[in-house]
């Protein structure tokens, strides 16, 4: 699928669990596909009236809140494919999860292939594990983390090549000065801002109530970061988040570094994309979510990708 059709649906908030459930009710030509779409309206329902970000995490959350034949997860505590640099790339533990390629190896061919909702595209250079666990190709662009060059090529996807490039110089410069970009900065930079919002953000990338240990442990362990000992405050991230959700006060206060430290374009504490499948005898309905909204509560899933398997 081209990232533009998923784009669409982001910048329409996708649609309706309901209208959905009408949709596949009226074209149910295969066993289970109806069931399937009246399992995952129920679902939505329950995350939308029961689920508080601020007292648990979606991961605690959909444990206490299970359904036959459903399973969902997080997609916000991963990195997107799409976006990630060939700094990130380079770190321990970024570059273990390559299959076959160097980082520079990736990178070209990525920039070849331009931006992708497509996430098995990466099937070949990515380790298995890695790619369901660590990564995903749904997330808001971060301006400040996101690769430059894909920067340019959805931007020019989106608007045009004067965008585009206009927005990689921008980029560039603020990076060239170590400096991270902010909202007064995006304000002004030729009018993309309206253009390109809300796909490309300046909210921090990961959620960190939702990201694998040995993910958070790549990232905060990066020296150019200068987190001190970056092993405890994992440690204290992960127990911490089993009972209570962070928040980016108390991440702040944890992390113990400047505003400007990039370390916190990445690191959030915000689920905006949830993944999963409804399954039952007559194949799976595999979906996407993106949780639109600019508060915590009330949740307000919308469908952005969504796609009936027959077995």
């Amino acid at each position: 699928m081209a990232l533009m059709v998923l784009l669409a649906a982001y910048l329409a908030l996708g649609a309706t669990a309901s209208a959905q459930v009408e949709l596949g009710l009226n074209r149910a030509a295969a066993p289970g596909r109806a069931d399937a779409w009246l399992a995952l309206d129920h679902a939505l329902k329950a995350l939308k009236e029961t689920w508080d970000p601020t007292k648990q995490t979606f991961a605690v959350w959909a444990g206490l809140h299970t359904a036959e034949g459903l399973t969902w997860a997080s997609l916000s505590g991963r990195v997107n494919l799409n976006t990630v640099s060939p700094f990130v790339l380079g770190l321990t533990g970024f570059r273990d999860t390559l299959k076959g390629v160097s980082v520079e190896a990736f990178t070209e061919k990525r920039s070849l292939k331009g931006p992708s909702a497509d996430g098995a595209l990466y099937q070949n250079v990515i380790q298995p594990e890695a790619l369901k666990n660590w990564y995903t190709v749904h997330s808001l662009w971060n301006l400040n983390t996101a690769d430059e060059v894909m920067l340019e090529a959805m931007a020019t996807q989106r608007a045009g090549s004067a965008v585009g490039s206009a927005l990689r110089a921008s980029v560039r410069s603020f990076r060239e000065q170590t400096k991270r970009i902010t909202p007064d900065d995006w304000s002004k930079m030729g009018g993309a801002a309206s253009i390109l919002e809300p796909l490309v953000t300046l909210d921090p990338e990961l959620d960190v109530n939702e990201a694998p240990e040995d993910l958070l442990s790549a990232l905060i362990s990066n020296p150019g970061w200068a987190v001190a000992e970056p092993a405890g405050k994992v440690q204290t991230i992960v127990q911490g988040r089993a009972s209570q959700p962070w928040t980016m006060e108390r991440l702040k206060t944890l992390l113990q570094v400047p505003d400007n430290n990039l370390v916190l374009s990445y690191l959030g504490v915000r689920t905006r994309f949830i993944g999963g499948s409804v399954r039952n005898s007559g194949g799976s309905l595999d979906f996407v979510l993106f949780l639109a909204g600019e508060t915590p509560t009330p949740v307000a899933p919308r469908i952005v990708q969504a796609l009936w398997r027959k077995s």
